[in-house]
Order: structure tokens, then sequence, then C-alpha cells
């Protein structure tokens, strides 16, 4: 909060005749003219029961024998006030005003002025220098009757101090007038306003007043809340500020400090202004700390609850947004509350961290069948240890050092001491975490210097874990490696990046609430802090100091181990946290745990289900072929045995352990077995194949004792049975002892599965799908087929191995392939004339070739292509072959010549674009297959051309006389492209019957660009070397000297065809 005291702001004045304001911000009361009467009053008001300050700046005309001067007025609601000008300075007849006079003009005798430049106190509307009305004799307006005509600002002051009545003006700091006036007799009212009249009259001046400050020197009373208010005290022309007493004050030189007292304190501020005057101001700040709501934490069992009572508080707001001052907490957590104080309006906020001890007992199955197990478990308790100091130092603490700081009860001040706090029988744990608040009273050093350095520490069981300086040297403000809030001012929660200066007053305070983990596991905990302070050469505001407050140490909760005695036990004896017990009976379990603070116990109960289940004997005998029926009884909800049957009965004849499981309407699970003593059978195998014709062997599973005796079909007592396998047998045995006889059977089949072919034969690269006689077990062809079909690919010998039962036969065949007609046609051919294909001498019944479906024993083939024949041989098999025949063309060329003087155009054609081909002029070879020239000279030409390609060769000759100049002529070309195609590159004259020619070529600024003669190439279009990139036209002059003696020149223009 920022509060603006003791200076008046500034209103709209109201000016009055021939005053006005003008560009500079002041107030013109009468310009350089004869006969001006000007007045403005300014909006402030002033309290003539307080002190005050009018301190302004006035000009009063540039010549000395100006006149005439102005007044300061004060008067009660002077509206638009305006009194008689010239010697009466705009002020006579205002009777109810008091003026301070400020004259620059003699007057007559009656005036009673002196002639200097003069002041005075006047009253009743008039400034004649005799009482009454005037209260003081003129006196000079500056030492030594100094001249203020000068055309230059002069300060002009105004003091009133009510409690004795002094009034004091002040001329550029100069005491000018001190007199006791009775202000509120004179104007009968305790509030005025001020304002400043004018007037010239026959001599002229220019006069000005500006408003520099006006302030009200009160006894102020604020209320500030938490943090301080920040006061504005600043004004014009004050060279130093000073307040008293300091404890509080951010900055006691400034006019505009943070006021935080800890208590209501009345505070002076002395100001001393550009002239040494000094001036007075009292401010009271009442000052509110708040007060303590809730501790620090809290913990609660499970199921419990915590009770908030903030009954004398009406106006207040929770975290989660309720405004209920009762409050009823069961849930884990951080819960703040702001409460607004009704007295002070401040607010205040407060915290308490509830722990919440859930034990967290649980059982696997609460409801269990007989005999069956449930795991209980429960919560490892933790440990919440913590102190605020409100009550008393907590068990175990070693320093019997507090104080009330702002509302809080603290543990301090220390400053070089130790203080720790020894925690036993801490439960099982593997960290601790560690928070609190700690306070920093005034600025520590910490330097490193013999004097220094200030330092703090925080151990634990002797382990340093903050070993730190507290400093206002930027940088080193933090050496406590982490991150931990700067409360600044104290529980305002503003962030403070730098501390206050060094040895501010006692109330500059930084706080710190510091959050820690800390591996640990021992049982007892010793925690230290340790503050080692050096004070700075007795300076009594570096009280360095510090305390502590809100302390919470917290363990975890970890897997048991031998090294604290448990803090918990089970009514059962399990000595951890979690066992597994069979259940017998119903069953209540108790749990208690102690967590430091509090002890908790919760309860379980486990109710056994169902009863016993045994509905057999342990065994029974049967023979290997009897049926025995077993019955788990009656009154169960589902059956599950282990023949996967679901059914309360069963029916068996089968030896071997059977079990069952049974379900009751309580859905637990009853389980009972029987051995079932099963005769051994007689026989080795089951029913069983054999080759026909082989012997046969049986024999019994077990040799039987006395007590059995055996008979066989054949009437032999021995332990097994020999003889041959036919196509069918059945053998029976019998074996009996006291109590039952027992009998089994077995049937044995004669098996034959030989191959029924030697040898097979098929068509050629053709598969043979073969097969074996059916009904054996399995089969295993050398080709690795394993049914009694397979596949032949190749010739050669294919086996076969055949089981079945006991019977194994191994066979094999020869496969073989008729002869192959495949070789019809060869792959490819390059005819050059139509092909004749002849199949009458093949041996097939059928043959056809594509494309074109064409048949028969003689085809004419005269289109190159790909041909595909298809037939059957004489053998019934598929015959195919392929042939690619190419039909080439015999090679025809021609030449033509073509006169289009003064160019001729010589070319050749072909009809077989593959073939290789080529012509020459004069026996040079020419590229491309036309060419258009300008033939120079009259000899003939010989041309020739040729193509060669698969099917022979052709050529074409022609003999060309040259017939486009006649005798005596020169051509000049009229444009040529030089663009490299050998086709008109070069410009150059030609003609016939001259001995030479000279050449000449210009650009259009008559500039030579080329000469030559008929000796040369010609002209290739370049300039200087360079390419001429535009079309561009060109004048040429051509002398020609003819065989006949004649002299002609040719001139003429050229165009170059880009």
């Amino acid at each position: 909060m920022l509060l603006t005291l003791g200076l008046l702001l500034k209103a709209q004045p109201t000016t009055v005749g021939t005053a006005f304001l003008d560009p500079q911000g002041c107030y013109t009361l009468t310009t350089n003219a004869p006969g001006q009467s000007g007045a403005v009053w300014f909006e402030d008001t002033l309290d003539l029961t307080k002190p005050f300050v009018i301190d302004t700046r006035v000009v009063l005309g540039s010549t000395n024998g100006g006149a005439d001067g102005m007044t300061i007025s004060l008067m009660a609601n002077p509206g638009s006030s305006l009194g008689i000008g010239g010697q009466q300075l705009g002020y006579g007849g205002l009777t109810n005003a008091f003026a301070v006079e400020i004259d620059i003009y003699q007057n007559g005798t009656g005036a009673s002025d002196p002639p200097y430049d003069h002041v005075a106190y006047h009253t009743g509307g008039s400034v004649i220098h005799l009482p009454p009305p005037s209260i003081t004799a003129p006196v000079s307006a500056l030492p030594g009757n100094g001249n203020i005509e000068d055309n230059a600002f002069h300060r002009a002051q105004l003091y009133w101090y009510p409690s004795t009545m002094q009034l004091d003006f002040y001329m550029d700091c100069s005491l000018r007038l001190s007199r006791t006036v009775d202000l509120m007799t004179i104007l009968g009212v305790s509030q005025v306003q001020w304002g400043a009249t004018a007037g010239t009259g026959g001599a002229t001046a220019t006069q000005r007043i500006c408003r520099e400050f006006v302030g009200q020197f009160d006894h102020d009373t604020l209320q500030t809340c938490q943090g301080g208010v920040q006061v504005d005290y600043s004004a014009p022309y004050i060279q130093t500020y000073q307040w008293s007493p300091t404890a509080g004050v951010s900055d006691p030189s400034s006019p505009n400090p943070v006021l935080a007292p800890f208590q209501t304190t009345t505070y002076t501020l002395t100001s001393t202004d550009s002239c040494g005057t000094l001036r007075y101001d009292t401010l009271t700040v009442e000052a509110f700390n708040g007060f303590n709501l809730l501790p620090p934490a809290e913990m609660i069992c499970a199921g419990d609850s915590f009770q908030v009572d903030l009954s004398p508080y009406t106006d207040l707001v929770w975290s989660d947004g309720s405004t209920a001052w009762n409050r009823t907490f069961t849930q884990a957590g951080t819960y703040y509350v702001t409460v607004q104080d009704p007295q002070s309006n401040c607010s205040v906020q407060d915290s308490v961290k509830l722990f919440v001890a859930d034990l967290d007992l649980q059982a696997s199955n609460q409801d269990v069948c007989y005999g069956d197990t449930t795991t209980l478990a429960a919560n490892a308790p933790y440990a919440v240890y913590w102190s605020d100091f409100e009550s008393g130092f907590p068990s175990g603490w070693s320093s019997a050092d507090s104080f009330t700081y702002v509302f809080n009860t603290v543990a301090g001040p220390f400053r070089n001491d130790t203080v720790n706090w020894n925690l036993t029988g801490l439960p099982e744990h593997d960290q601790l975490e560690v928070e609190f608040t700690l306070y920093i009273f005034d600025n520590w050093d910490g330097n490193d210097l013999l004097s220094g350095p200030d330092l703090w520490y925080f151990h634990v069981d002797g382990a340093t874990q903050i070993n730190t300086t507290f400093s206002n040297i930027l940088g080193n403000q933090q050496s406590y490696p982490g991150s931990y809030q700067i409360d600044f001012p104290a529980f305002t929660g503003a962030s403070h990046t730098q501390f206050p200066p060094r040895c501010a007053a006692n109330s500059t305070t930084s706080v710190y609430q510091i959050q820690m983990t800390i591996p640990h596991s021992s049982c007892d905990v010793n925690m230290d802090w340790f503050g080692n302070l050096v004070d700075a050469s007795g300076n009594p505001l570096c009280d360095e100091s510090w305390a502590l407050d809100n302390i919470v140490v917290r363990t975890n909760s970890t897997t048991l181990t031998s090294l604290c005695p448990p803090a918990f036990n089970w009514s059962s004896g399990a000595t951890s946290t979690s066992f597994t017990t069979s259940i017998l009976d119903t069953t209540t379990f108790v749990y208690t745990a102690d967590f430091g603070s509090v002890i908790c116990t919760d309860s379980i109960t486990v109710n056994r289900l169902g009863t016993p289940f045994d509905p057999f004997q342990d065994s029974v005998f049967i023979c290997w072929d009897q049926q025995l029926t077993l019955n788990a009884g009656a009154g169960y909800v589902s059956y599950l045995w282990s023949t996967g049957d679901t059914s309360q009965t069963i029916v068996t004849s089968m030896g071997g352990l059977y079990w069952v499981e049974a379900y009751d309407a309580f859905a637990c699970l009853g389980r009972d077995t029987i051995w079932v003593e099963r005769t051994p059978e007689p026989l080795l195998r089951t029913d069983t194949t054999l080759c026909l014709g082989d012997p046969v062997t049986i024999a019994l599973d077990t040799v039987y004792g006395p007590e059995y005796s055996i008979l066989w079909m054949n009437g032999s007592n021995a332990n097994q049975y020999t003889g041959i396998a036919g196509s069918s047998d059945t053998i029976w045995v019998s074996i009996s002892n006291a109590q039952l006889t027992c009998t089994d059977t077995l049937y044995i089949f004669g098996a034959d599965f030989e191959l029924l072919d030697d040898t097979t034969i098929w068509c050629p690269n053709d598969p043979l799908l073969y097969s074996a006689p059916q009904g054996a077990d399995s089969y295993l062809w050398s080709t690795g087929d394993t049914t009694s079909y397979t596949t032949f690919l190749a010739e050669g010998w294919y086996q076969v191995s055949i089981t079945s039962g006991s019977c194994a036969i191994q066979d094999s065949v020869w496969h073989e392939w008729f002869q192959a007609y495949d070789d019809i046609v060869p792959d490819s051919t390059a005819e050059c004339s139509p092909y004749a294909l002849d199949l009458s001498i093949l041996p097939w019944t059928s043959m056809n070739v594509e494309p074109g479906g064409l048949s028969g024993s003689y085809i004419i083939l005269d289109q190159s292509d790909t041909y595909y024949l298809s037939g059957t041989d004489i053998n019934g098999c598929t015959v195919r072959d392929t042939m690619i025949l190419w039909i080439g063309i015999s090679p025809e060329v021609q030449l033509q010549v073509q006169e289009n003087c003064p160019t001729t155009t010589f070319s050749y054609t072909i009809n077989d674009p593959s073939g290789q081909s080529g012509w020459s002029i004069n026996g040079d070879s020419i590229p491309g297959t036309s060419l258009d020239t300008v033939i120079q000279g009259y000899e003939p030409l010989e041309l020739a051309a040729w193509l060669i390609n698969y099917c022979g060769t052709d050529s074409a000759f022609v003999t060309y006389d040259p017939g486009c100049f006649p005798r005596g002529v020169l051509y000049i070309p009229t444009a040529f492209t030089p663009n490299g195609d050998n086709v008109n590159d070069y410009f150059q004259p030609q003609g016939d019957r001259f001995q030479r020619f000279e050449m000449q070529l210009f650009n259009r600024w008559g500039e030579l660009i080329y000469a030559g003669t008929h000796e040369d190439l010609g002209w290739d279009g370049r300039v200087n070397g360079e390419e001429v990139t535009t079309t561009t036209v060109f004048v040429y002059r051509v002398r020609v000297w003819y065989d006949d003696g004649q002299i002609e020149e040719e001139r003429g223009t050229l165009r170059l065809i880009r």
C-alpha cells in the first residue's frame, strides 16, 4: 500500500481580472500595462489548526520603478474576489482577508511606503502601513534593500505554526517577517484558501506567481497490516529527510519508505529544504501483526477427525473455498485459511498439515472356507513430531529460550548458540522429512574476514545438512544449496531476491521456509541448529540473531528390518505387517500401531465357511475290465472330477488315483482322493495287425505270484502264448485268485500289402500319380510322401515302406518315359523371305501353331514373331516347342539433288533405318541425310550413298554439274545465321569469273567491324572476338575485279539473325 501524505494536491485554480495561466504553468497576474488588476485563487484548503507551508516563486517586473506589487492572501471562500488595484495591489477592500504584501513602488505619503522594495503583513483589505489594520511595519524584501524588479524568479515561502500562532515569511531563503498572528480570529474561520493578487497604476510591471508546494503538516494515523505501508512525503526543494524512530523504517533517510513496525509507533519526519528550513511531520502507524490460528501439524487415526474452531472470526475463507469457522477434517493434506480481522480489516493466512495414520488393515479373503488360508496386511507405522512452541518446548528440546515475534511464539533469539532436538524410539524408516521456519533478524555479512564469517548450520546426527551464510553481498546472498522461500517483508509471501541493506533496523527480517528429505534409518535422531555470528563493531542496528518455529519431523514407512523394535503388534502374535494363516474357525484379528504422536488400532474379522469334505475311503480293488461307481455325496452346488466329469458320481474301470472337488453353497471348495487298485491286463497290447504267417508271441504284463492261476485258450498255463498269425485270430486268457477272476481277449489280423506293379512307363516330364494298396497304418515313399499315394516326376526306382500294426513291408517299382518328341523347330532363325515350316515327317497325331491358329503339315510364316507349337505324339503325349522368327527386307537407297539457287540441296533416303548407311561428296563423308549449301566453282561433283543390312547391300551414285551461277556474276547474301549448324554459318559473297574481291562490314555507327577478301572463309558473326547475341543489321561494301577487267562495287545491308 502506498499513501501520499503531507502535501496538498493541486486543484484547478480560479483566475480573476487580468490574471491568466501562462505556457510555463505559472500565473501572470498583470502584464506590463497600466491600470491592470488580477488575482488567482487556488483550491487548496488549509486547516489553520495545523502547521502548513506555502512555497512559491514570484516575478515582480523587469525595471526598477515599476509598479505596484502583489500579495499572497488567505481568505475563506474567496470565489472570484478581486480588490482595488493600483497601490492597493488588488487586495484593497477585501476586508475579510489576510495578506502578505510584496510592494515594489513607493506611493505617496499617505501610504507610508519606504523607498525600497518591501514586505509586510496586512488585514482589513488595506496595504496602508498604519496600524490598524496593518500588523507589521514594512521591511525590505531582500537584505540590504536589494532590488527584486530584475525579471527573475524569487522564492517566497510562508510558514504557519498554530501552536504558537507564529507566521514566518521568507524571501529567497531569508526570513523577512516573523510575527505572532491570530489568523483564526482575524479570518473568523479555521478553513481557508490561499491566492495571490496584483495591480498596476500609471507605472507598470509584469507580475507572475508559480505554485511550487503547498503542504499541511499534520499528525496522521495509519493502520497497517503485515508487510507495512509505503508512504510518500516527497516535496520540491527538500534536501534531506530523517525519520525517527528508525524501527520498522525500511530507509530512514527516504521520503517514501516502507513503515512496518511490530507495535503501534508514532514517527516524526524532519525535512530540510534548500534554504535550510526544517519542516516537521508526525505519523502514527497502528501495526497489526496477526494471530496464530493453527498448529503447524496435526495427526489423527484414519476414521477420526480433526476439529478446528475459529468462532471468534466470522470473515474467513479456506483454501477449498469454504467460509465456515467450524471445520472437520478427515483427509490428509495441508489446509490454508485466510482470516479477516474485524478491527484492523487486515487478513492473516495460516495453515496446518494434517497427517492421517491409515492402518489400511486388509485380509486377502475375509470369508474363508474351512482349512483355507488368508493373508492379513497392514501399513507399517511412521511417526510425526512437531512443535510451534506455543505450548512450551517439546520433549527432548535443549533450550529454554523463547519469545513472541510478530504473533508467534518462537524458539530464540539465538546468536552464537547451539540448540538441539533429540527424538527417540522412531519406527522403522529409511528417510526423514524435516521442515522448519528460520528467522534471520537483520542481516548477516556472510564474509570470510577475521571478524567473520557469519555462518549457520543444521546437522542431523552430526552430519551437515545446511552450512550457509546469509549475506547482503551481491551474488553471495545464499550459499545454502537448494530451493527455499525468502519471505520478506515477513509473512507477506513476497519474493525477495536481494537481502535488505546491511545493518537495517531491527524489524528487518528474512523468513525462510526450509524443507528437506534426509536419508536416515537410526531408531533415534538428534538435530542440531547452530549459529556463529560476529557483530559489526557494536553497531546497535546490527543486532544479528536467529530463531526457529513450526518444526515438523516425519519418518517414512518402510519394509521391516531388525534395526528398530517394531512399533506395532497383532493380537495373533504375528511379528510382521503381513502374514498368512489357515482358518479353522471364525477369528477377529486386532492390529495396533504407534505413530509417535498417536496410537491407532483397527480390527478385522475373518469368517470360516463350510464343513470338512471326506466322501471316500482310502482305496478299492477292481479287475481290469470291471466298472466302479464313485459318489461324492449330495448337497453340493458343483463337482469336478480328475476325469473332467462334473456330476455327483462317475463310473470308472481304470486303476489309479482319483480326486473330486465340490463347491458348496458358500462357494467353498472341498477335495478328496481315492486310490483304485486295478489288476493288470494280461496282454501286452490291444488288438493288433501282423504280417500274414508271422510268428505270434504274447507275454503277460505282470509275472503273477502263486496266488494267481493262468489259463490260455490253447490250455497253456505259462506266462506267454506262442502261435502263427493267420488272416484273423482271437486269443483269450484268464487270471484268477481267491476273490475274483479276470479275463481278457486279443484279436490279431494277418496283413498283405505288396505293390501291384514292377514297372511303369509314362509321357516324358509328365508327373504320374501312383498308389500302393489301401488300408495300412503308415506309408513312407522314397519321395518323402507319407500317404498311399506318391507322384513319379523322373525316371528311376521308387521305394515304399508300409506298416500295419506289427507288420512292416518294403517294395519298389521302376518308372520310365516314352521317347520324347519335343525338338520340332529351331529356337530362333533369321530369314530374308517367308519361312516354310514342314511338319509332315514328325510322329504326331495333331499339331497347332500360334499365333494365327495354323495347322497342317506344311505352313508358310511371313511375319516376324514368336511362334508356339503344340500337339499330341503317337504315344498320346503332349508335345510343345517355341521358335523366334525374324524376316528381314532387301536394302534400297536413293540420291536426290535439288537446285534452289543460290543454294543446292543434296539428300539420300533408305528403306531400312536399322541398317548401316552413309553418303559422300567427291569421296568425303557427309554427316546427316541432307545438306543445303552454296556450290563454289564449276567442277562436277560425284555423290555416292549406300545401305547395308542383314539381307544385303545397295548403292546409288549421282554426278552433279553446278549450275546456279552464270558467268561473271557475284552473289551477296542479305542474311545469315551463325549458329553452328553448318548451314549459312558464314557471310561470304559467291560467284564466278572474277579474279578477286574485297569486303568491308560496318555497324550502324559507321564503325568498321570486319574486312576480308575472297580468300577468307567469311565473317562468323563475331565483333572483337565476342558473338553478336541479338538479331542486328549491318552495312556491307564489296569491290570485285572480274576476269574481263571490269571493277564493280556493291553496297547494301546484311541481317545477322539469332
